[in-house]
């Protein structure tokens, strides 16, 4: 897949886009204690990968990183 960004430099620092941001839900186990109303995080979450996907905000713009750390929003579109 080929893509395009309408603002593919970083606007801080001038470099270019390394990646885009996607989210990829999961499952976090949670054991509860012996009250039955309280719980803790058992250490593992199991990641649903054929879900993940790049939110776009109310505007269609997705957000990008450079190797700075820096993040930016622009807009993407697929053209293959």
């Amino acid at each position: 897949m080929t893509l395009k960004f309408s603002v593919p430099k970083c606007p801080e620092c001038g470099g270019i886009a390394v990646g885009v941001k996607d989210l990829i839900p999961g499952l976090a186990g949670i054991v509860f204690e012996e009250d039955g109303e309280t719980a803790e995080y058992s250490g593992g979450t199991d990641m649903w990968w054929d879900d993940q996907y790049t939110p776009e905000d109310e505007n269609g713009e997705v957000q990008l990183r450079c190797d700075e750390d820096h993040w930016w929003d622009s807009k993407m579109e697929e053209i293959t």
